[in-house]
């Protein structure tokens, strides 16, 4: 996030790796998953139920829509990096999908 160029999130349509995003083309039209890599043009994403980090889904990030971003500190204590089991992983995504969803319903009313 903070090595990203101007021209960087131009082509990557303002998606960056931490935004909880949801899809809006194709087979998965309004599911929400959480971004952990952008490159041209193509976002890795998972849901921690049928993508995680070790086999993400690739898709483009013009069919995809930022609805918010996970807090740094979280992201950066995990990094969802290969030392953490696909249990674990799947575990936290879940967690912080449900944790941002309902931190904007208590938001919205």
């Amino acid at each position: 996030m903070e090595n990203t160029t101007i021209l960087e999130l131009i082509r990557n349509h303002g998606i960056n790796t931490g935004d909880i995003v949801i899809s809006t083309a194709g087979h998965d039209a309004n599911r929400i998953y959480i971004v952990f890599s952008v490159n041209n043009k193509i976002a890795q994403i998972g849901d921690g139920i049928l993508k995680n980090p070790i086999h993400p889904k690739n898709k483009r990030v013009t069919h995809l829509k930022t609805i918010g971003v996970l807090k740094d500190l979280q992201y950066k204590e995990c990094q969802l990096s290969k030392t953490y089991d696909t249990d674990g992983q799947n575990r936290l995504i879940k967690e912080w999908i449900a944790e941002f969803l309902s931190e904007n319903r208590d938001n919205k009313k």
